[in-house]
């Protein structure tokens, strides 16, 4: 601006009173793609900077529906990614970068980033519980690239207070030690298996994580099935304590009418 000109919009207004600014141009997308071409007279250091031209020109072309102009903007945000903001360790920009632009299918390249940078929890971060959007693309991202990782869902899970589904990945995690303690017990006695009793009191622990975590978010029927299953651990436990060979667990059809 000019010493005599006002400034009419800045940063600290937000986005919202961007949007009703640009909305006052017939074409939105005209004002984006000024912006875009803004950036290259942004100097190399004020990644800042660059950073909110890009969410403002975002906003511009999505206002408009200018596909042409929208991925202009995923191209330049993927190569500020990678090529500016990864080398120079800023982080915190990445994410703001990805939530101001709220396109979270499009930009998983920066869950990646972050990830393999172990700056993950930085998306859990204060203003982004309030993110339905962004939680969903989390949780489809670690169930899609990281299925394994039950401490990264878990993490998720509790920063937005998803009860149910730390219930169903406790609940998983018990049912999948159980068939490793079942391939162990097909050819000798139960009693007789090493290491059985603190497979089954991790086991035990699992259920009892996942019947609290249900029961937080009202989930009776499932709390009620581990608090079941937890109490039949429970005396399986208790004979193998006074080491008897008395199979209660992972019971076939046939073991039933054999006994």
């Amino acid at each position: 601006k000019g010493t005599n000109q006002k400034q009419i919009y800045s940063s600290a207004d937000g986005k919202e009173e961007f949007r009703k600014l640009a909305k006052l141009c017939q074409d939105p997308s005209v004002v984006g793609a000024k912006l875009l071409d803004r950036i290259c007279s942004v100097p190399s250091g004020e990644l800042a900077c660059t950073v909110e031209l890009l969410i403002l020109a975002h906003d511009c072309f999505t206002a408009t529906c200018h596909m042409e102009g929208i991925a202009r903007v995923l191209d330049a945000a993927r190569h500020l990614s990678h090529d500016h903001l990864t080398p120079n360790e800023e982080y915190s920009l990445m994410v703001r970068l990805l939530t101001g632009i709220g396109r979270y299918n499009d930009m998983t390249y920066i869950f990646d980033l972050l990830h393999q940078n172990h700056r993950f929890e930085m998306l859990l971060r204060k203003n982004v519980e309030s993110n339905g959007h962004l939680k969903m693309a989390l949780l489809d991202y670690i169930k899609r690239c990281h299925p394994g990782d039950s401490e990264k869902h878990n993490m998720v899970a509790l920063c937005f207070s998803m009860r149910r589904e730390i219930g169903e990945n406790h609940e998983v995690a018990a049912r999948t030690q159980l068939k490793l303690i079942e391939s162990q017990t097909c050819d000798e006695p139960i009693n007789e298996v090493p290491g059985i009793q603190n497979s089954l009191t991790k086991v035990l622990t699992l259920l009892k994580d996942a019947a609290e975590s249900y029961s937080k978010d009202s989930c009776v029927r499932q709390a009620l099935r581990c608090v079941k299953l937890a109490k039949l651990i429970t005396l399986q436990l208790y004979f193998l304590n006074n080491n008897q060979n008395i199979r209660l667990i992972n019971l076939q059809r046939h073991d039933l009418v054999n006994r």
